[in-house]
């Protein structure tokens, strides 16, 4: 600010009176903060529990298919026959081999 302001008087009784008005507002701090710290313990809360409903959930889904497929031996699969008390065994492919696509080289001449 320079050293050389002038003073109006309007802009002195102003500042007077939004300091007098912002100092009648009464502020609720510790309410608030104690609001906003249990608001944020139950999101946490909530969180926590939508992660371990879904590990809960692959788990269940993984022993259901690791059981389905007769201990991760091979899928039995009846017979079109369904009073036949025999079932075809087909073994279950475990990984599916992925080539890279083989790429022409250019020679830079």
């Amino acid at each position: 600010m320079p050293v050389d302001q002038h003073s109006d008087p309007f802009e002195e009784r102003f500042s007077a009176a939004l300091h007098e008005a912002g100092g009648a507002f009464d502020r609720p701090g510790g309410a608030l903060a104690a609001a906003g710290e249990a608001r944020g313990r139950r999101l946490r809360l909530r969180r926590r529990a939508a992660v371990a409903g879904g590990v809960a959930g692959l788990a269940v889904t993984s022993s259901h298919i690791y059981w389905a497929n007769d201990g991760g031996g091979a899928v039995s699969r009846p017979h079109a026959d369904s009073t036949a008390s025999t079932h075809v065994t087909a073994p279950i492919r475990r990984s599916a081999r992925i080539s890279r696509p083989r790429v022409a080289r250019v020679s830079r001449e």
